[in-house]
C-alpha cells in the first residue's frame, strides 16, 4: 500500500452545513446524537442527546435533515461495509470446508488497513467482531432516514457544496483524538476523563454549557459530538481520501475518514 499523502478533495467554502454526529449501537437505547454546524474553525454543538427508542432518533433527525437551510452531513461511528474477501469466500463456501483467504483479509476492510498504517490505531473488524451488529443497525438507519427524509443520503466522497443535499460518512471518534494527541484511555467509562476530553477540544468544539452536561454524562453522547468533529474535517477538506489503488474498494467495503497526526 502507498504511503497516503493527499487529503479529501478541495474543501467547500463555509456555509449553512448541518453536521449530525451518531455514536451507533445495536442498541439505540445506546445511540448518541449531536447536532452541530460550522463556526469559524470550529464547531458549534447545537443538541445532544442519547439513550432514546429508534423511533424517536429517526424523527428527531429526519426533522433536523428536512427543516436544514442547506446540506446536511451524516457523521455514524459505525462501519458502513464487509471486506470484499469475505463476501466472496462465504458465497462459494461449505461447512467443514477451508478459508483459503488470511484472516486479516477476511476480516479487516482496507480502511481498517489504511487507519492502523497512517494512526496506528486499530479498527474493530466488522467481519469478526460484535461490531457487525452495530454496522447492520447503522444500515437499518440510515434507510430509515431515507425514507423519513424522502433524500438518497449516498456516502459522501467529497466537502459538500451549498446546493448538496444530504450524505453520510463514517467516522471514528478514536481517531479524532489519536491525530490530536488528546487521547485518554478509558475515558468512555471515567466522566473525569471525558472532562478532559472535552477540555482539549475547546477550541475546535464550542459546547454551551447548557449542553455540556449532557454531553458528559454517557460515553454515547461525547462519542457523537467527536463524529461532528470529524465531520467538521472533512468538509474542511482535513481528512485523507482514498489513494486511486484503493478506491474501488472503498466504494465496495466504505471508508473511515480520517485526520492524519501531521495538521
Amino acid at each position: 500500500m502507498s504511503r497516503p499523502n493527499s487529503c479529501a478533495q478541495l474543501q467547500a467554502p463555509d456555509g449553512p452545513v448541518l453536521l449530525v454526529g451518531i455514536d451507533c449501537a445495536a442498541d439505540p437505547r445506546n445511540v448518541g446524537v449531536s447536532f452541530g454546524t460550522l463556526a469559524g474553525n470550529g464547531v458549534r454543538v447545537t443538541g445532544v442527546f442519547s439513550g432514546q427508542s429508534r423511533e424517536t432518533i429517526v424523527d428527531r433527525v429526519g426533522q433536523a435533515i428536512r427543516t436544514s437551510a442547506g446540506p446536511c452531513l451524516l457523521c455514524l461511528d459505525a462501519p458502513l461495509g464487509w471486506p470484499q474477501a469475505l463476501g466472496v469466500e462465504l458465497a462459494a463456501h461449505t461447512a467443514g470446508g477451508p478459508l483459503a483467504s488470511p484472516a486479516d483479509q477476511l476480516f479487516a476492510r482496507e480502511t481498517d488497513r489504511f487507519v492502523r498504517q497512517v494512526l496506528g490505531k486499530r479498527p474493530l473488524e466488522v467481519g469478526a467482531n460484535f461490531i457487525a451488529r452495530t454496522a447492520r443497525a447503522a444500515l437499518g438507519l440510515l434507510e430509515s432516514l431515507r425514507e423519513a427524509t424522502n433524500q438518497p443520503i449516498p456516502l459522501g466522497w467529497e466537502p459538500l457544496g451549498e446546493h448538496d443535499g444530504c450524505a453520510a460518512l463514517e467516522t471514528y471518534p478514536a481517531a479524532v483524538l489519536t491525530c490530536r494527541g488528546l487521547l485518554q484511555p478509558g475515558y468512555k467509562k471515567d466522566r473525569a476523563k471525558r472532562e478532559q476530553v472535552l477540555d482539549g477540544l475547546a477550541d475546535e468544539l464550542h459546547i454551551p454549557d447548557t449542553l455540556r452536561d449532557t454531553a458528559l454524562t454517557t460515553e454515547h453522547a461525547l462519542d457523537s459530538t467527536l463524529c461532528l468533529v470529524a465531520g467538521m474535517d472533512f468538509q474542511r477538506g482535513l481528512t485523507l481520501a482514498p489513494p486511486e489503488e484503493l478506491m474501488e474498494a472503498a466504494k465496495k467495503e466504505g471508508w473511515i475518514w480520517i485526520r492524519p497526526n501531521s495538521i
